[in-house]
């Protein structure tokens, strides 16, 4: 239970990391430094775990790194995110670079204690503390802690059901299953289906480059995919 608990606290971390980075550099600052996890979780596989995979792996790893790098500039450029100023937004920077290193420890301990723990016991301790976490930072900033409106409320539910029980289920899941390298890799599919779900609800632009970015990502995952079959 120990571990499960550290794993909330790096959770919790990166949460809020992520969230402070926001303040303090650009959206698409932000948003690349996040996209690092999975570089991370491969050197945490590698050196810790020992995982040894084929080369086309790792080869379409880079792929489908490059496209989400792409993608998050391309959808950056087409909104309208904070501007950072060259005083702090070296510590933006540093605040999402340092949320990568946190969700890619949380995943490595998933991925360490493997088919030992059952996922629904990873989940219930694991946010447990993460929860603590940011009840203890909302109140040492002063934030609210509850919401004020009807939609605040249904908002909260939707992140806690769908996003939170839901899909970081299902990641902890395939990562308990798989060579963290990999389920990382195939995390990748984030930014794309986030620019997806833009698009489709809120009519966000895409334009060539972010074509571009999600053609590699995809890409990347196939190459993935057909070598571990």
């Amino acid at each position: 239970m120990g571990w499960l608990l550290f794993a909330g606290l790096l959770f919790g971390g990166e949460l809020a990391l992520w969230a402070a980075a926001l303040s303090h550099t650009t959206v698409a600052n932000a948003t690349l430094m996040s996209n690092m996890t999975p570089i991370f979780a491969a050197l945490f596989g590698w050196f810790v775990l020992k995982e040894r995979l084929k080369p086309s792996i790792y080869w379409g790893g880079a792929a489908a790194l490059l496209g989400a790098l792409t993608l998050s500039v391309a959808r950056a450029q087409a909104g309208a995110g904070p501007a950072s100023t060259p005083e702090e937004g070296w510590l933006g920077d540093l605040l999402g670079f340092s949320s990568a290193i946190g969700y890619a420890g949380y995943l490595l301990i998933v991925r360490t204690l493997g088919n030992r723990v059952s996922t629904g016991a990873v989940m219930f301790w694991a946010t447990l503390s993460a929860a603590a976490v940011a009840f203890a930072l909302s109140l040492a900033f002063g934030e609210a802690l509850f919401p004020s409106t009807l939609r605040g409320w249904a908002v909260l539910i939707v992140l806690g059901v769908v996003v939170q029980a839901a899909a970081q289920g299902l990641i902890a899941y395939g990562v308990q299953r798989l060579p963290i390298v990999v389920s990382t890799i195939l995390l990748w599919m984030q930014p794309l289906s986030a620019a997806v779900i833009s698009w489709f609800l809120f009519g966000e632009h895409l334009g060539a480059l972010a074509f571009v970015g999600a053609s590699l990502i995809l890409f990347g995952v196939f190459v993935v995919q057909r070598a571990r079959a």
